[in-house]
């Protein structure tokens, strides 16, 4: 019989940002073969909630960063009690971590309590990055580090980061990126019609360079036949922006959501700061799966995976008219050369994106920890 695997998440999983995302995904896959348990901050389907009657799982973001933003450092100090605690009675042999709060309580746990316990640590962000720097946290990372028995990294760049400025053990590090949600996302042909839409699908979180997007809108507003299309931001906070051709269709359900984004003729993400230098965003892994010529900053892995794939272009991090550049780009080609591009972003997902690419790799990698 295989062994069960426990999740241990600092965050809650009503949160349309990239973390919560990812883990379910992940849990999703990992629960086809083998029992699984999660202990998180919220609810998801039959899971332990140490953070019980605090009202935390509709919150945006790692509860770890908000409350350090916040200083509330005996809060954060009770929570980790509280994960601690489940951890000892459920007597876990196996844990599966997403965020540094979990991997060091999980690490506290393997040192005191359970010497032989294996640690899977999936990294999504660090500390050394310049505006991520916390002297607390960055403690926390390599202790993590230090006392995991693997690291999951999205992108080569993190692992060279992690090896660089963090001198862990490079064989300790495996590189997987996103797989997407191919079941939930059905690839519809690229069709020509008389609007060319951009889209855009997700959170207005500050990294995600909403405002960048919606200036270069405005910018092209006097051209009626390029639409935009803002899924998953509250129309309330953007009345001043929506007009005839800006437009927010708010937060949806999957389903719609995808099928909304489906129907555009390209898609953007315009990360700022240093997000993207070492990620590989749950954002763009579903872009690719819709089949959407898309549009990317020049930072971390982003240019190379859309070069690999040939499914999109880039512009320069941060520059609104490099952007209003590309998007007028885009619109001026030939539709032959976007359905090319199309293809290519499907194609791409379900030959390296897939949930048993995935499957296969973290059963790689289970072996090696001799998780059975």
């Amino acid at each position: 019989m295989s062994e069960r695997i426990c999740f241990v998440c600092f965050f809650g999983f009503n949160q349309i940002t990239g973390t919560p995302i990812r883990a379910k995904k992940v849990i999703e896959i990992i629960e086809k073969q083998r029992e699984v348990m999660v202990i998180a901050s919220g609810k998801y389907k039959n899971n332990i909630d140490y953070s019980r009657n605090q009202k935390l799982e509709n919150k945006q973001g790692s509860l770890f960063v908000r409350l350090l933003k916040k200083n509330q450092k005996i809060k954060i100090f009770i929570l980790w009690l509280k994960l601690l605690n489940e951890l000892i009675r459920s007597s876990e042999r196996n844990i599966y971590c997403f965020d540094h709060s979990s991997a060091f309580a999980a690490s506290i746990y393997k040192i005191l309590f359970n010497k032989n316990c294996r640690i899977i640590f999936e990294v999504h962000n660090l500390a050394v990055l310049p505006d991520r720097q916390n002297k607390l946290w960055d403690f926390i990372e390599r202790f993590c580090y230090s006392k995991v028995d693997c690291i999951l990294a999205p992108t080569n760049k993190m692992k060279e980061i992690l090896v660089e400025k963090y001198t862990v053990d490079k064989n300790k590090i495996n590189v997987i990126w996103v797989s997407a949600d191919l079941d939930k996302i059905k690839f519809k042909p690229l069709r020509k019609s008389s609007k060319f839409i951009i889209g855009y699908g997700g959170n207005d979180s500050p990294y995600q360079g909403v405002p960048l997007m919606l200036e270069a809108a405005k910018k092209i507003s006097s051209n009626k036949k390029i639409e935009f299309m803002f899924v998953g931001l509250d129309p309330k906070k953007y009345t001043s922006y929506a007009s005839e051709t800006i437009k927010f269709p708010g937060k949806l359900p999957d389903k719609e959501f995808f099928n909304s984004l489906s129907n555009c003729n390209a898609l953007m993400v315009c990360y700022t700061g240093t997000f993207a230098e070492t990620t590989f965003p749950s954002k763009v892994s579903n872009y690719l799966a819709l089949g959407r010529p898309i549009i990317v900053p020049n930072t971390g892995e982003l240019p190379f995976i859309i070069h690999l794939a040939n499914c999109g272009v880039i512009f320069k991090q941060n520059n609104v008219d490099e952007l209003v550049n590309r998007i007028n780009y885009l619109y001026s080609r030939p539709f032959s050369e976007l359905e090319t591009f199309s293809i290519n972003a499907r194609k791409f997902a379900e030959e390296k994106l897939n949930p048993d690419s995935y499957e296969k790799e973290i059963n790689e990698i289970f072996k090696k920890l001799n998780i059975d």
